[in-house]
């Protein structure tokens, strides 16, 4: 295994992105078993990986957990699949260490101390790995327990809208 180079990098990183945006966009279009297990799972990565596997608020890299910018969304303005859209996205979420996780909720409002959950330090270090190595020649590879048979379902039900009409 060999260090991956920023470039490799930002192909990883790239790769995982669109593959986040597209499940995403699937959201209310396809009904996919798992498909919000693999949302959370690529944002997780991409939070991460954002973050520098570090608290957002302190330099803290000890029990990371996730935490939404924006817990709910307002349905009043915007139609349910939207809503899930926008509260799922990577962009919607901040990495902090415990206490300033604790800080958060107190100042959103959210209450929400007891349902932290940090995310195991060997699940962080395979996420470091996934960025930070190159495996068996492949740079871009999507670990498959991520996303891989979810993205295949999504491409394969593209194609078959796309083919439908034509025949």
């Amino acid at each position: 295994m060999q260090q991956a180079s920023a470039a490799v990098r930002i192909l990883k990183w790239e790769m995982l992105e669109a593959c986040h945006e597209k499940l995403i966009d699937a959201i209310g279009k396809v009904k996919l078993a798992g498909i919000f297990s693999a949302i959370t799972k690529t944002g997780m990565y991409l939070a991460l990986e954002y973050a520098d596997f570090k608290c957002q608020n302190c330099p803290s890299q000890d029990r990371l957990t996730l935490q939404h910018l924006v817990r709910k969304t307002d349905e009043k303005f915007m139609d349910a699949n939207r809503a899930l859209k926008a509260k799922n996205h990577w962009r919607n979420l901040i990495v902090l260490c415990p206490p300033c996780h604790v800080e958060a909720d107190k100042m959103f409002g959210n209450g929400n101390e007891d349902k932290m959950l940090s995310i195991p330090k060997d699940r962080i270090e395979e996420i470091k790995k996934y960025f930070y190595t190159i495996e068996s020649g492949d740079p871009g590879h999507i670990p498959r327990d991520v996303v891989r048979d979810v993205m295949q379902n999504i491409v394969e039900n593209d194609i078959n809208q796309t083919i439908k009409p034509i025949l």
